[in-house]
């Protein structure tokens, strides 16, 4: 998804909640202003909630978000088969469906309001 993508759909899902929605300068720059690698650590810590994946009590979740990706490709797919298109909508559906794991709300929701706490700190980039 691109960030102007990313932005209108924060601004369907919260039409009302200015506070809720991001503009795509914003998302522009958390992905490609970041220093190597800090956003997706950033994204990982936010969406894992700090827990290691070698933790037992975390297995039940990555083996749920294991489970839920078979469905749309085989253990062992060959991804240069799948269109970025196609990756774009596997990864949007994923990142939209609600999760126990995360009190019942979606990842991005989570990574949104992740960001949006960043943005509230004074010596966040954004």
């Amino acid at each position: 998804m691109t960030p102007h993508q990313i932005a209108a759909m924060l601004k369907a899902m919260w039409p009302d909640g200015s506070s809720k929605t991001v503009s795509h300068d914003t998302i522009y720059d958390a992905l490609y202003l970041h220093s190597r690698g800090e956003l997706k650590q950033e994204m990982l810590a936010c969406l894992r909630h700090h827990n290691q994946v070698r933790k037992p009590r975390r297995r039940g979740s990555n083996e749920n978000t294991n489970s839920l990706l078979r469905q749309y490709m085989p253990k062992g797919s060959d991804l240069s088969v799948y269109s970025q298109d196609e990756l774009d909508e596997i990864a949007l559906s994923l990142n939209t469906r609600p999760r126990q794991s995360l009190g019942f709300r979606t990842p991005l929701a989570v990574y949104t309001e992740h960001t949006h706490r960043q943005q509230l700190q004074p010596d966040s980039l954004h």
